[in-house]
């Protein structure tokens, strides 16, 4: 694969998805939380490593790559982006992000990636003490911050 920067559309994937309600007209007592998580792979680790795992896992418990793993289908993951990239963010800027719609049917890796980290991530802000060993795995790949600090960095909670 090319240099980050000789890519044509550049050497980085995004993808996002959501956990919750984003609304707050029928809030579910037993999950009261809105996660919107951004998973970000270098072209190459999504390509050479990423990919690979996933379906790997898949031969290993299903016998085929086939499996599309998700929660659930996404409602308002199209507003919620398009509300960040029009400024409502920790920047206050507008981003320049365009936005591909991908269902899940397509099978993609990163998408389901992405899927799959947002729930433990609310449930770890609603019950943080609680046991939570997707959340710790997920962890580890946080962005930290100069101090190695996850929250108020790359994690943010707000009330």
């Amino acid at each position: 694969m090319r240099p980050a920067d000789m890519e044509p559309f550049g050497g980085y994937l995004v993808f996002v998805d959501e956990s919750g309600d984003h609304g707050l007209a029928s809030v579910d007592p037993n999950y009261p939380v809105f996660v919107l998580d951004f998973c970000v792979f270098k072209k190459s680790d999504y390509t050479e490593a990423m990919c690979p795992a996933l379906q790997r896992l898949k031969f290993t418990f299903w016998g085929h790559d086939e499996v599309v793993m998700h929660e659930k289908e996404d409602n308002q993951l199209e507003l919620a982006f398009r509300r960040i990239c029009d400024g409502s963010n920790a920047l206050g800027q507008r981003l320049p992000f365009g936005l591909v719609m991908i269902p899940k049917a397509a099978n993609s890796c990163g998408l389901q990636v992405a899927d799959l980290v947002a729930r433990p991530i609310g449930i770890k802000v609603l019950r943080p003490t609680q046991a939570n060993r997707a959340f710790d795995i997920v962890e580890t790949k946080f962005r930290r911050s100069p101090a190695g600090e996850v929250k108020g960095c790359r994690l943010k909670v707000f009330p």
